[in-house]
């Protein structure tokens, strides 16, 4: 069911890892087993949410678009390559769409963003994620360095933001429309940074903090996710009031 009334909810669901850690590391709050993460999407098929693909959302910003009433969108941070081994054989069960954000300076390299704070894992290469765009995933820009907003100066964020849609846009050869905030900071400058995603080409930008949203009427360049980990209880996030 759709529906173009304030009624729509929108419940943009962040991961970041699904499945186990490396063996002899640790684990963090970013690692979703994979018994919950196949729990987690069998609750938003018995709760009457409906997963959609990342153009879908878009077209539900920047249109105003029908949505389904209830709408889910799985998207996932840094490109880790249990993306494809772990997390796609689950929503491929389902028949899942999702969203992969990726920093390009670490493709097929690992994570040195957050060494110390998480254990060293394999990011996808450029073919991983042409595979995975062949299954249904929208690979899109986590940035190229994965450096907070906060700690940079204006420039560098356009820099952040223009050089690594170029990068995907070359070794994907589609469109780059969305962008996902390093560690879900989006500056201090909104209106300059929003511009910005404009005129590079961005149609949406999305946080890692938030909650379900009401649409039609989201910011496009500020919309919210639902972080999710291993304690998280889905169906109390899914049944808070949307903002």
């Amino acid at each position: 069911m759709t529906s173009s009334s304030d009624d729509t909810r929108a419940a943009i669901l962040a991961y970041h890892k699904i499945g186990e850690p490396p063996h002899g590391t640790w684990q963090t709050w970013n690692y979703v087993p994979t018994e919950t993460f196949l729990d987690h999407l069998s609750i938003l098929a018995q709760d009457g949410w409906q997963v959609i693909n990342l153009d879908r959302l878009v077209a539900g910003v920047v249109d105003d678009a029908p949505l389904p009433r209830r709408s889910a969108v799985l998207t996932f941070d840094d490109g880790y390559q249990s993306m494809l081994t772990v997390a796609e054989p689950c929503l491929a069960k389902f028949g899942h769409p999702s969203v992969l954000f990726v920093p390009t300076a670490f493709v097929g390299g690992s994570n040195q963003f957050d060494t110390g704070s998480e254990p060293e894992e394999p990011i996808c290469t450029w073919d991983e994620l042409r595979e995975l765009q062949q299954r249904g995933c929208s690979v899109q820009s986590h940035s190229a360095a994965h450096r907070s907003f906060d700690e940079l100066p204006f420039e560098q964020q356009v820099e952040e933001l223009v050089t690594s849609k170029q990068a995907m846009e070359e070794n994907l050869d589609h469109a780059i429309h969305s962008f996902s905030f390093p560690f879900g900071a989006r500056g201090n400058n909104a209106e300059q940074i929003d511009a910005a995603f404009a005129d590079a080409g961005y149609k949406t930008a999305f946080r890692y903090h938030g909650g379900v949203q009401r649409f039609p009427g989201a910011a496009a360049f500020d919309l919210r996710r639902v972080p999710v980990g291993p304690d998280t209880d889905l169906r109390r996030q899914l049944a808070k009031e949307p903002k």
